[in-house]
């Protein structure tokens, strides 16, 4: 039993270790900002724009360096009629590790990211009387993404990513990224 264990996660561990062999790998993502509060029953978002260039070394392509950017802004009938305010917005550049687990399928591998992250800049969610929180600096992230990657030298990278802000009380990425990889030689 043990041994079928750690061989299923060197299978997953091992995914895309033949394309990634004694070269770094790089990947540039892009598209639709969001931000939410967090909790069920507060309304209120904001949308914009995300990017972000990962890189992975070598011998740790699971492993995974990232560093982007995130612009969304207040979308004021988000959080219903005559609340006031209704700022739900993020100016931040981020940064940190993450580790991402694939599934050893070839060609179309789908993912989990799971990672820690400080991000600079600004995060407000205020709607009405509910939530009043708003932080500027340097900011504590968890990011969690999900998504599928199609090819295999060149691969097409689609997703999401939410990276959770607890001093905020807030969520904050992107609703759907759409990039590419190469390795670097």
């Amino acid at each position: 039993m043990r041994l079928a264990f750690f061989s299923a996660l060197g299978i997953v561990l091992g995914a895309g270790r033949a394309s990634a062999a004694n070269r770094g790998y790089l990947s540039v993502v892009a598209g639709i900002g969001y931000s939410d509060p967090s909790g069920n029953s507060i309304r209120g978002t904001g949308t914009g724009g995300f990017a972000e260039v990962d890189y992975s070394l070598p011998d740790l392509y699971w492993l995974k360096f990232y560093g982007g950017t995130l612009f969304t802004f207040p979308d004021s009938a988000s959080c219903g009629e005559g609340v006031s305010p209704c700022d739900v917005s993020a100016t931040l550049a981020f940064l940190g590790s993450k580790v991402r687990l694939t599934a050893p399928i070839p060609y179309v591998r789908p993912y989990i990211d799971l990672g820690v992250g400080l991000s600079a800049g600004s995060a407000t969610v205020r709607v009405g009387d509910v939530v009043n929180r708003h932080r500027a600096g340097i900011l504590f992230h968890v990011p969690v993404g999900l998504g599928v990657q199609i090819g295999n030298r060149w691969p097409i990278d689609v997703g999401m990513l939410i990276m959770f802000h607890p001093e905020v009380d807030g969520n904050f990425g992107a609703l759907i990224g759409i990039g590419f990889g190469f390795l670097l030689e």
